[in-house]
Order: structure tokens, then sequence, then C-alpha cells
């Protein structure tokens, strides 16, 4: 079994190491704070411990680091782990903006190491059915998305809400619709803190004529984590909150157009039907395929390019938030996933 070094036993670092552990693949935690140190013996006292990376990183029998830390400093250790002969796994997002992830996949490729994104959802057995019945076409033609991911919960100072709870949205949209938006329009709310944006909602155009909303918030009351898909044949319900036999739900919907125009008309309303799905933990998932991927030497399904691809929709919607909303074109970025912004 290869092993991995935990960096950062922070929020979701202690689940990281949880499923590793549990997997036989935690082979070290590191973290400068010597209070999570302590934290970590009490839960792993037979794992080694360091405050140190350049230590960590020394450790020959470690073959892949796990980055779980802020995002701002994801960059600076990707780098200095890759440098270091490692593979790999970097916590979403893969970093604050496009240059500097695509600097860490550009290093990724020299080195000829893994690079995997924790783009959790995409490994969620609810998320994966929902793209199979999508290529089936058992939705029909997709017309509208929504999702929205609410949440009262820890308030960031480093990123704002955009990029700390919509890149999972984004990376899901897509996963499934297989395609990049056209446009880019993005709004925010700044109630707690007047230069971070607490509130955010994100439109995106696709050239298929499909429109999608994106609605993140860390204000909520309560916690809502769900995505809509609409089609001409049914619409699909993946509700994260709900219990495992109510996750993904399907309501066949029969919409068509009215007359010879564009314009779409409900025909027909169903009762939902909850649709049979794996209950599986999704990070478990992924970290068993930063563990396969380590061993086969092939790209994760969240690999760099993927999350390259998140990033630049990201760095769309944060330009058009600077602009009070006005819509942004990706094809005006002179980036494109996979080649260095010359």
């Amino acid at each position: 079994m290869r092993k991995v070094a935990l960096v950062g036993f922070g929020y979701w670092g202690k689940n990281l190491a949880r499923v590793f552990h549990a997997l036989g693949a935690l082979g070290m935690i590191c973290d400068v704070n010597r209070l999570q140190i302590n934290e970590a013996q009490k839960h792993y006292p037979n794992v080694q411990r360091s405050d140190s990376l350049e230590e960590t990183l020394g450790q020959e029998d470690i073959q892949g680091v796990v980055i779980a830390t802020p995002p701002a400093s994801h960059k600076a250790l990707a780098l200095k782990s890759l440098l270091a002969g490692k593979d790999i796994f970097v916590e979403k997002p893969l970093a604050l903006n496009f240059q500097d992830g695509s600097e860490i996949y550009q290093c990724a490729l020299k080195h000829k190491r893994i690079l995997m994104v924790g783009h959790v959802f995409e490994y969620h057995p609810a998320v994966l059915k929902l793209k199979a019945m999508i290529e089936k076409g058992k939705l029909g033609k997709i017309h509208y998305v929504y999702s929205q991911r609410l949440n009262s919960g820890r308030v960031r100072t480093e990123e704002n809400v955009l990029w700390s709870f919509a890149p999972h949205d984004i990376a899901i949209l897509g996963r499934l619709l297989k395609i990049e938006p056209e446009t880019v329009a993005c709004v925010a709310g700044l109630m707690l803190n007047n230069k971070l944006p607490d509130t955010t909602l994100t439109t995106l155009h696709f050239k298929t004529g499909v429109m999608a909303h994106i609605f993140v918030s860390w204000m909520h009351p309560f916690k809502a984590h769900h995505t809509v898909f609409v089609g001409d044949k049914q619409t699909a319900v993946f509700d994260d909150t709900e219990p495992w036999n109510r996750k993904l739900v399907l309501y066949p919907h029969r919409a068509a157009s009215h007359g010879n125009t564009n314009s779409l008309t409900l025909t027909r309303r169903s009762e939902g039907l909850a649709i049979p799905i794996k209950e599986e933990e999704p990070l478990k998932t992924e970290c068993r395929q930063f563990l396969k991927s380590m061993k086969s030497r092939r790209p994760p399904l969240t690999d760099g390019l993927s999350a390259l691809r998140v990033l630049r929709v990201l760095e769309a919607a944060q330009t058009s938030m600077t602009k009070q909303g006005e819509p942004v074109y990706l094809s005006c970025f002179s980036h494109q996933p996979g080649r260095k912004n010359k």
C-alpha cells in the first residue's frame, strides 16, 4: 500500500485523515500548529507527525502528499511537494487564480507526477448516476440548471464564498454538461465584510442554449445543498441534505414548445420518483481514486485539467463581480486549460 502524508489537520483535513487511515494509507500528518499535531497524536498515535514540511517531504516511504490547508497556501505547498518527487492531492480550489493553478499543472506534467484536486462531489453516487442518466437521454434536452449551496457555517477570511462554495457546483456542471459556458455573470452581496463577498449569484450561458444559476451563501440560517437539472422529458433533483433513499429524485414533468415559438410550457406534472443509488461516502471513493492513480500512473477523474476549467470559470465570475455583474465571455480570456498564460 502506498503511503501519503496529510498536510493540514484542520476542519477538512481531519476527514481526509480518517479516510486515508481507514484505507491503511496514512503515513504521516504534518501541521505547523502544535495544537493540531497534539490532537492528531490522540487520534492516530501510530502515525508519524511533524510540524515541518521539509521533514515530511524528506520521508522516502511517503509517495503522495494530500494538501488540506487554506487555498492561499496551495501553490507553494504543491510546487514544493512536486519538486520533491511526490504525487499530490490538493483540496479545492487548486489555487486562487488560474495562473497559479496553471503553474502547478505544468510542474506536475514536467515531473510526471499525479495531480488530483478535491472536487469530491464528482465522486458522489448521485452525481455519477445522474451523469449516466443524462448520457442515456433520460432527461431529454437539458434546458436549465439551478444549484444552491447555502450554510451558516464557518466564514472564511482568505477566500470569498464564490471560491469557497461554488467550485463544487461548477465542477458538477462541467462534468455533466461536458462543455464550458460561453458567458459568465456574477453579482455579490457583502454583509459581514465590505471587502469579502458572502453571497453570490452566478449566471452561466452555454452555446447549447442551457442556462444555469449557482447561488452560494454562508449567511443562510440552515444548510441547503441541491442541484436541479430541467430537461424536456424529466427534471432531476440532487439534494445532498436528504437521506440516501431520497438524494436523487426524478420528476417526469414533460415540457414542450408552445406552438411555433421557442417558449416552453409545462404540459404534465407527476409525482417524484426516488432513484436508487449506492450508499457510499464520496470522500472514500475520492481517496481510493488518488491511491489508484498513484499506482497505475493514470490521471484521476478530477485531474489538473478539470481543475483548471473550474478555475477559469471562477476567475471569469470574479471578473464579472468586480464589474457589477457585467457578463464576461470566456473566449476573451487568453489563457486556456493546459497552456501557460503568456
